[in-house]
């Protein structure tokens, strides 16, 4: 039995070529909002021309908001769309790409009776989506409601 089977161990590469670029753009308003956002990274070891394991894929993610002031109200969705990761060296496993969408709602309710309070309620992995992200050896956790009631003085 190999009791190091499944651990990973650094290896520090000599000479690494990086290189990519990241670009966001966003709208805000008094009621709408939205912001769009690309990120691309290549990495090769310089001597080997081999790809690097640990550059995450390619991914892009879009969020679109609606604000409701007069009812304290702010409702959000995003998407995450990420490429699939075969940019990797002999022996590692290619990622799958993905594309999941969370939802977010949150209320600040109006009045001095109410006056600090905020309560946020969010599902992430709308659609429970099977996923795993690059590197990682299980699944992410699948649709995940998360509600918060906070109080600030």
């Amino acid at each position: 039995m190999d009791i190091f089977a499944g651990t990973t161990r650094p290896h520090n590469i000599q000479d690494v070529e990086l290189h990519g670029f990241e670009a966001e753009l966003g709208y805000d308003a008094s009621r709408l909002f939205a912001d769009l956002s690309y990120s691309e990274t290549r990495g090769e070891d310089a001597t080997s021309s081999e790809p690097l394991t640990s550059v995450p894929p390619d991914k892009f993610v879009a969020t679109l908001g609606l604000r409701v002031p007069e009812l304290g109200l702010v409702l959000s969705g995003r998407g995450r769309f990420v490429k699939r990761q075969d940019q990797v060296p002999a022996g590692v496993s290619v990622t799958p790409g993905y594309g999941v969408c969370d939802v977010y709602a949150s209320w600040l309710p109006e009045g001095p009776d109410y006056s600090g309070i905020r309560v946020d309620f969010g599902i992430d992995n709308l659609t429970d989506k099977e996923y795993r992200r690059h590197l990682s050896l299980i699944d992410e956790t699948g649709r995940n409601f998360k509600v918060s009631v906070s109080y600030r003085f």
